[in-house]
């Protein structure tokens, strides 16, 4: 494809998902688990319990994709065993190691860009001190303290810098997001192999990722308003177990069942888009 069909690209992962969402369900059901028990312990503020949900959820999401990403390349060799998925999406061979890899590479990644971005703002905020935009800030200041030291030009340039940092950071993971789908489709791990074909598309790309992610979406509001109206907020819900149990239920359900296959369809059919032409 020249340019990516956002649209096409949305309908293409959405149809993707009700084909084949039914074949992988047993692993699903592990990742809606694991991101239940994940919410769970996040309303409750129980730690321990989202350690748990967030490990589960982790593992078996590696396992989902690793499933799902056999169902979207399969045609192209059937005869390969590593792209046949375990009964119910339950596996774990090389392809889901290859995909384990490709989170550790992209962790660095956002890891290295956090810190030059972190670099940047501490050159800034030197910048500023000597200025006299700022005032020398202690080391066991309270917030209330650091918000008074800030002038209105000062907030301006840490709001600029964050901004400049979220549309770099949407820009460089439009640019790496058919790592997955290609390390299964070629059957090593390819990162930043992937670069030069999502070349002049990263905004496409990142409008097709937002579209296709609006189940998350209208859930993740509607999981606020019900953390709100139960009496807790967004920065400290503190909800009682059997106030956050359903609203975990819901929450896991949209992201296993429903997002996670949208996600692995829209990646696979951007991926067959934009390929070299005898790529296989």
């Amino acid at each position: 494809m020249s340019n990516v069909p956002v649209l096409e690209a949305v309908r293409a992962a959405f149809a993707f998902r009700r084909r084949h969402w039914r074949a992988v369900a047993p692993i699903l059901g592990v990742v809606a688990v694991g991101s239940g028990l994940g919410f769970a312990g996040e309303a409750t503020g129980d730690q321990a319990l989202r350690s748990v949900g967030s490990i589960v959820n982790f593992v078996a999401t590696i396992a989902a994709y690793g499933a799902l990403f056999r169902l979207a390349f399969i045609d192209e060799r059937p005869d390969d065993p590593e792209l046949h998925p375990g009964s119910g999406g339950l596996q774990w061979g090389k392809p889901e190691w290859r995909l384990l890899g490709v989170v550790g590479l992209m962790f660095v990644v956002g890891l290295i860009a956090f810190c030059a971005f972190v670099l940047v703002g501490v050159i800034a905020f030197m910048i500023l001190l000597s200025a006299g935009v700022v005032q020398p800030i202690a080391a066991n200041a309270t917030p209330e303290q650091i918000a008074s030291a800030l002038t209105p030009q000062a907030v301006m340039v840490i709001g600029f810098l964050f901004g400049v940092f979220a549309v770099a950071m949407a820009y460089l993971f439009s640019r790496l997001s058919l790592a997955m789908a290609a390390t299964v489709s070629r059957g090593q791990v390819a990162v930043f192999q992937t670069w030069p074909l999502t070349k002049g598309q990263a905004w496409r790309i990142f409008a097709a990722v937002v579209l296709s992610n609006t189940p998350s979406i209208a859930a993740g509001i509607l999981l606020a308003a019900g953390v709100s109206i139960m009496g807790g907020s967004a920065q400290a819900p503190q909800l009682a177990l059997p106030a956050a149990v359903p609203l975990a239920v819901i929450g896991g359900l949209v992201a296993a069942f429903i997002q996670l296959p949208i996600n692995i369809g829209l990646a696979a059919f951007l991926y067959r888009g934009l390929r070299p032409a005898g790529e296989r």
